[in-house]
């Protein structure tokens, strides 16, 4: 009679004293069982396979202990129901006991299992059942889980992880090999500029795919097959877009295909050819790679996921784009483009290289209205900012003379050719868009406000060393952009702005008007303070103020002076052929002024000024007096643009005169010197070139505020 049979006996008898006597028996059976399993694993863990009816014997107990365990489990559960009360402490110790049996059986069992596992792999691999190989991986992988929280303190199973690790590892390395031989890829250098990209993909067979889809179950990311992505995407795909490239495709040794991609990056192919290539890799990957790694996954859904969007960028950017017509005769022609697009987004949506959510390249291609006119807004401004860099001094003369100007002509002055040029772009620019949809209208419309915006900032840029050093270039600066002011305020304009749609004639030129008006009045102010203050610099270094230390002027003042007024002629050289007649004379009058009022102011701060000095002041005032109105278009006309001419004129008179000649001339306030000296200076005058005398006492005494 079987152990499990007499404990049966005593339980129908109702005998619980034999219960209690056997139970101890199954309990130190089953812990020899597990001491034994555990010392024989951790003698013979590093050559189990030669040991392996050992550990058969060892899974048979088991098993035979897991079945009378099971056998007395059944037997109490009988017990408990005739006299639950009467068996109720024996049946907790015995359900103790059991806890502990179903512990060490379990142990076993699982390791053994554990163990055996690794055999079986082993013999899987061989037999090139992948997916058996991963199914006995994530089995095992889970009964050592389950094992490990009551048993952690036991080293076997710290070696049995390690081990375990190192199978999975090795599997991996296996299926990566199996695959990496089925698919072998290079590019090379084969000289004269010209690189060849192959791709060698054997003949499709059964230990590849289940390789494959193992790997998917090991793994999230393919290792291979991402690998394959990269070389496609870098060297195949992206080559094909972005340079001329020469596709084969032949027949392998092996069964198989080869791709055979030669590519010269100094040339790029037309938008067909490259679509034509693109169709032809994307059917041949299909053809190759169209097997299921994972439930509704193949191959191209994997390699898709990675490389779609970018793909789709690509053809966008570096091909379509170059698509896009620069006239309105290319535009009619488009309709091949789209054909051609389309029949590529369908092609690589059967591939699976797209899917149909992945960005069109299809509706990028129809929105050709848009992109021909952006394409087209670009050019213009292009063209605008290369009309802005050209030489400003090539000039011509544009306007009327100023005796016959009325209200709306340009004054008669000189303008780069090239602003001829630009004004002559914005109003074709306009006559298009008076002709175009609203949509191109407004990009049209804002694209001639942007040139017109950008001309003061960008010729500041360009031609900022010129503007700040050269004469000749600011004033044709300036007359550039009062010359666009003008026209682009015409009635023309405001014609040509009366065909646009009502949502863009509201929004006028006067910004674009007053920004380039702005601009011209600000630059050319700076220019003539900065000459104003060479001038001021100039005067007052020259040794005019130490007049009264030395009791004469030194040559270095008469020197500065005429220094002063030859940059003045070299400034009647230069802007009188080039600015209108108002304005020229205006701005000359300026630096004139500022030379009389410095000399004059200089004058005034000398506090005694000898015989010797007042002649020699007189020469130099003479000189002056002399050139400066020839620097004018009408020599009378320095009275209208010098404030300080006649204050100059005066001063002359003062040094050169006596006293009687000057009291006649202040005339007790109301002659000339009064019109342009106060009585202070006038005092301050007559203090320094007399000496101190009872007339020159009168006569200070006479002059009165």
């Amino acid at each position: 009679m079987s152990l499990v049979q007499e404990v049966l006996s005593s339980f129908e008898a109702a005998n619980m004293e034999k219960v209690n006597n056997n139970l101890p028996k199954l309990i130190s059976e089953s812990l020899s069982l597990k001491m034994e399993t555990v010392a024989y694993l951790e003698e013979t863990y590093k050559n189990y396979f030669s040991r392996q009816a050992v550990i058969n014997n060892l899974q048979t107990k088991c098993n035979i202990l897991i079945e009378q365990q099971t056998e007395l489990k059944d037997s109490i559960t009988v017990v408990v129901k005739k006299d639950a009360n009467k068996a109720k402490l024996e049946v907790l110790d015995c359900s103790k006991k059991q806890d502990e049996i179903n512990l060490n059986l379990m142990l076993c069992s699982h390791l053994l299992s554990i163990y055996s596992c690794i055999s079986k792999i082993t013999k899987c691999q061989s037999n090139k059942e992948y997916l058996r190989c991963v199914e006995e991986l994530e089995m095992n992988e889970s009964k050592l889980s389950e094992i490990k929280p009551e048993y952690d303190e036991i080293e076997l199973l710290t070696n049995l992880s390690m081990e375990f690790t190192e199978v999975k590892v090795n599997l991996i390395e296996r299926l990566c090999g199996v695959v990496n031989n089925h698919i072998q890829y290079s590019v090379k250098d084969v000289g004269s500029g010209i690189m060849m990209a192959t791709i060698n993909i054997r003949e499709r067979n059964d230990e590849v795919e289940e390789a494959l889809k193992a790997l998917a179950k090991l793994e999230e990311r393919i290792t291979p097959l991402d690998d394959l992505i990269y070389f496609i995407w870098e060297h195949i795909y992206s080559k094909i877009v972005n340079h001329s490239t020469d596709l084969q495709i032949e027949k392998s040794d092996e069964g198989g295909v080869q791709i055979i991609l030669k590519f010269n990056s100094e040339h790029k192919d037309s938008y067909s050819d490259v679509f034509k290539q693109i169709i032809k890799v994307s059917e041949l990957l299909d053809k190759h790679f169209n097997c299921e790694i994972k439930e509704n996954i193949t191959i191209l859904d994997y390699v898709g996921e990675d490389i779609r969007d970018n793909l789709s960028e690509l053809i966008i950017k570096f091909c379509l784009n170059d698509t896009i017509p620069s006239n309105e005769e290319g535009l009619k022609k488009y309709n091949e483009v789209i054909a051609a697009t389309e029949l590529l987004q369908q092609k690589l949506i059967q591939t699976h290289i797209f899917l149909p959510e992945t960005k069109s390249i299809l509706k990028h291609a129809q929105n050709i209205d848009v992109h021909f006119i952006n394409k087209k807004c670009k050019e213009y401004l292009s063209s605008a900012v290369d009309l802005m860099k050209e030489d400003l001094h090539d000039t011509v003369q544009v306007g009327k003379e100023s005796d016959a100007l009325v209200n709306d002509e340009f004054p008669q002055s000189s303008v780069s050719k090239s602003v001829l040029k630009l004004v002559d772009l914005v109003e074709k620019i306009l006559i298009s868009a008076s002709t175009s949809s609203e949509l191109c209208a407004g990009r049209l419309y804002t694209t001639c406000k942007n040139i017109i915006y950008l001309y003061g900032p960008a010729i500041c840029e360009h031609h900022h060393k010129l503007l700040k050093s050269i004469p000749q270039q600011i004033a044709i600066f300036y007359n550039n952009c009062m010359y666009m002011n003008h026209e682009f305020g015409l009635k023309k304009w405001n014609a040509l702005l009366m065909k646009l749609p009502p949502s863009i004639r509201s929004a006028p030129f006067d910004l674009g008007q007053h920004s380039l008006q702005c601009v011209a009045n600000d630059k050319f102010e700076d220019y003539v303070q900065a000459q104003i203050a060479q001038i001021e610099k100039t005067v007052n270094e020259s040794g005019i103020l130490d007049l009264m230390f030395q009791q004469k002027i030194e040559v270095s003042t008469e020197k500065a002076v005429r220094q002063c007024l030859r940059q003045l002629e070299l400034l009647k050289t230069v802007w009188q052929k080039i600015l209108n007649y108002y304005m020229y004379n205006k701005t000359i009058g300026v630096l004139l002024n500022s030379l009389a009022k410095t000399i004059v102011t200089c004058i005034l701060t000398v506090q005694d000024i000898s015989a010797t000095g007042s002649e020699q002041l007189v020469d130099i005032l003479k000189v002056v007096q002399a050139r400066g109105p020839k620097l004018f278009t009408e020599s009378g006309e320095i009275h209208m643009y010098v404030d300080s001419w006649d204050k100059l004129y005066e001063m002359g008179f003062v040094l050169k005169s006596n006293m009687l000649d000057i009291n006649d001339r202040w005339a007790d306030g109301k002659g000339p010197l009064a019109l342009h000296f106060t009585a202070d200076e006038m005092k301050h005058l007559i203090k320094a070139l007399f000496a101190n005398s009872d007339m020159r006492a009168k006569m200070l005494a006479q002059i009165k505020k």
